[in-house]
């Protein structure tokens, strides 16, 4: 059975759209399947993770897994008391460490004797160090997935430098918002530093925001008066660079500006598709449902140690000359329709090794599935 909980050790409630949705997917389960908890780390209601949740909760129905949903309330005090505080047994713990709580959070669900795999590298690489080789230090942290940060800040950059050079004669001028002091927020921005250097194009500032559009958007209308000549707006997330780009058209302040972020929001695709949006980088809203993979594979005696040797995963991007094949995942009604056994080594056996590049799964049957859906909402 499918259980959704919120036990945030602070005051969070489970916002209306989303509980409708999983609701619909409601599925029962036979006593015997698979058990996982899976701790959003966030609060319900944020939209990267609210999606991340859904793709999980969908692909846990697809391999008949029992998926239990708590929220850690968006703080590593929060999460770890998630952790310390678990009252079921599960098979598996799939959650994201945060920096400074790892180590604690490692030896809670050790002494616990539950195997479970961790999402992101949000922790610095001195506790990374600590934590040692997995299968000596940590034999029950049996798998990670994690994406290419570095890889996501200069794709990113590349992609709004491309839009650049089609669409203007002067010289490229970036401003950049980045999230917070993270090493997530690190790696994006050492991506952006690195392709900017390469392709010579002036980066004027990058500025933290802490992840709040809010603020974002405070300090834009300050940078955008010290840096005039600015044409192209690098974010570290979808939400802090629509925040600017509404800014940005409300107070007439270089209405032609390139925008672009990281995270695939809806709100984002859209833009691209209208062509007020220059591109997205994204895919790791994947990231909890390979995880239910390898726990499902893992269950059935499947080695998937080989994994971490394909990591990190890499980044896709949004833009207007794929925005044809990817614009309908804006709507997160479509994920029924994609084919999450086909990952699973289990099941497929031939296959010798896990590739979770997420286009396999956008396939024709993919496509056919969604024009199938639209049929049936049109009739009568």
């Amino acid at each position: 059975m499918l259980i959704l909980s919120v036990h945030c050790g602070f005051d969070c409630v489970m916002t209306k759209h989303i509980l409708s949705y999983l609701l619909i997917i409601l599925v029962s389960w036979p006593s015997y399947a698979t058990k996982i908890l899976f701790i959003n780390p966030d609060k319900p209601g944020r939209n990267f993770w609210d999606v991340t949740t859904i793709i999980a909760v969908t692909a846990a129905k697809q391999l008949g897994v029992d998926l239990e949903v708590t929220y850690g309330g968006g703080n590593r005090f929060s999460n770890q008391f998630q952790l310390e505080n678990l009252t079921d047994k599960y098979d598996y713990v799939i959650f994201f460490p945060h920096a400074g709580n790892a180590i604690s959070s490692f030896e809670v669900l050790s002494q616990l004797k539950t195997p479970f795999i961790t999402l992101e590298r949000a922790i610095s690489n001195d506790e990374l160090n600590t934590l040692g080789d997995p299968a000596h230090t940590y034999p029950l942290w049996i798998g990670e997935i994690y994406y290419d940060d570095v890889q996501a800040g200069a794709l990113l950059t590349k992609e709004l430098l491309a839009v650049h050079e089609k669409t203007s004669s002067r010289p490229a001028s970036i401003l950049a918002f980045n999230g917070d002091y993270s090493s997530i927020s690190s790696k994006r921005a050492m991506g952006l530093s690195i392709i900017s250097k390469q392709e010579n194009a002036q980066l004027e500032q990058v500025l933290h925001t802490m992840w709040n559009p809010e603020l974002a958007g405070q300090k834009f209308l300050k940078a955008i008066l010290r840096y005039p000549d600015t044409n192209i707006v690098w974010a570290a997330s979808d939400q802090l660079s629509l925040n600017i780009s509404k800014i940005s058209g409300e107070t007439n302040l270089h209405s032609n500006l390139i925008v672009g972020g990281i995270d695939w929001e809806s709100e984002a695709i859209s833009g691209i598709e209208s062509n007020t949006y220059a591109v997205s980088i994204g895919g790791h809203i994947f990231e909890a449902a390979w995880a239910i993979i390898l726990a499902y594979d893992h269950a059935h005696t499947v080695d998937i140690t080989n994994v971490r040797k394909q990591l990190p995963l890499a980044y896709h991007a949004i833009t207007q000359e794929n925005i044809h094949r990817f614009g309908v995942i804006k709507d997160s009604s479509v994920w029924p329709c994609f084919n999450f056994r086909k990952y699973s080594r289990h099941l497929n056996q031939a296959v010798k090794q896990h590739n979770f590049d997420l286009t396999l799964g956008l396939d024709e049957a993919f496509y056919q599935c969604i024009d199938e859906q639209k049929l049936v909402q049109t009739q009568p």
